[in-house]
């Protein structure tokens, strides 16, 4: 509803950071006074008192047993979340702006154009990422890291930790805040707008403007289907028709379209040549296989009274090979009463095609039946 509940008071100096805890039912305070404080959500009591910076405390974080906190002092200072002790501190050479906490991953941003990643039960510094400006905000889940700097957001992979960021998102001003969401990435940026990034492929989703002045945006919050922001002037709350996310952008859909029919197109494309070579594979095994048996049919003129059936004559016979006829029924002669016809004249030279103009075409019948004529030109 927008109602205010409660107000707590109890710092000595402006507050600079708040961290809320629903699960413990407690809010927790940074402050200029150099202490972070824990109140009582319902009766607004105060709690616990972490005492140890000796700057600004600007930036809060926790996990299931740890608070996690960043200050001017150039100092990272891990506490125990349930009692004020401290477990383990880190220096950095310039002052803290924002840090995150995820198991036992920190990730702190700071005013040397670098974010730092650290170890927290080891107590060791596992990667320092370079950037064009300072870190204003990051983020860290199990894959992916964040860290927003002057008009730049980069996104690196937690698997590898290669120093190269995965994702450069380019924004028109500083980039204050940053939330992940379901595989998606939401900054706020200080030109007043919300933009929401496909961590697939880098592209942007939807532009959001918060409010008609134009405020920088210097927080968000996501829960569901609701986003809590938090302007210089004002906080507004968001509320979004519970949908299906979808987890790739519209160019990538449509390049994945694109793609799949292409490979489609392919494979038909092979199928159709894998079929034209296995019918070209068969044809040349038969051709093959009659050449190896050698057995050609050769269809012979034959003077008239003999019977026109084509004979089986083995090979091609060259001019210097001895013909041999072949085992084969005995041709009855033809009468000597009937000319031959012109149809019964053998070819001469100049009628045989090429490849075969050396062969003799001796006939497997009796030479002495065959019937030549030479016929004289001018």
């Amino acid at each position: 509803t927008g109602k205010l509940l409660k107000t707590i008071v109890g710092h000595a100096g402006s507050i600079q950071s708040l961290l809320l805890i629903e699960k413990l039912r407690i809010v927790i305070s940074g402050s200029y006074d150099l202490t972070i404080r824990a109140w009582s959500i319902e009766t607004g009591a105060y709690l616990r008192l972490w005492r140890g910076h000796r700057g600004t405390i600007t930036c809060l974080d926790h996990n299931d047993t740890l608070l996690i906190s960043g200050a001017r002092d150039s100092m990272v200072k891990v506490w125990y979340l349930k009692k004020a002790m401290i477990k383990r501190t880190f220096h950095h050479p310039r002052p803290i702006i924002s840090v995150r906490l995820l198991g036992d991953r920190a990730a702190v941003g700071t005013e040397s154009h670098h974010l730092y990643l650290w170890d927290v039960n080891q107590g060791t510094n596992l990667k320092v990422f370079s950037t064009v400006g300072k870190v204003h905000c990051v983020n860290i889940t199990p894959h992916f890291i964040m860290g927003g700097a002057h008009n730049v957001m980069y996104i690196w992979s937690m698997l590898s930790l290669n120093e190269s960021p995965m994702f450069t998102l380019p924004h028109p001003g500083r980039v204050l805040s940053v939330q992940y969401c379901y595989v998606r990435c939401v900054t706020g940026c200080e030109d007043g707008k919300i933009r929401v990034w496909s961590l697939v492929s880098g592209d942007c989703i939807k532009v959001i403007r918060a409010n008609a002045k134009g405020d920088s945006i210097t927080a968000l919050f996501v829960d569901l289907d609701r986003l809590v922001v938090n302007t210089s002037s004002t906080v507004i709350s968001l509320n979004f028709i519970a949908t299906t996310w979808d987890y790739c952008s519209q160019r990538f859909s449509e390049e994945k379209r694109q793609s799949q029919e292409e490979a489609g197109g392919v494979k038909r494309t092979l199928k159709r040549r894998c079929k034209s070579a296995v019918q070209l594979r068969t044809h040349i095994k038969n051709t093959t296989a009659n050449m190896q048996c050698g057995q050609t049919q050769w269809a012979v003129r034959r003077p008239t009274g003999f019977h026109k059936t084509p004979k089986t004559m083995t090979g091609i016979m060259g001019p210097d090979t001895p013909h041999v006829p072949p085992s084969s029924p005995e041709i009855p002669p033809t009468s000597p009463d009937i000319p031959p016809t012109a149809e019964d004249i053998p070819p001469t030279s100049e009628d045989i095609p090429l490849h075969l103009s050396d062969s003799p075409l001796s006939s497997p019948r009796d030479p002495e039946n065959i019937t030549t004529t030479v016929v004289e030109t001018a």
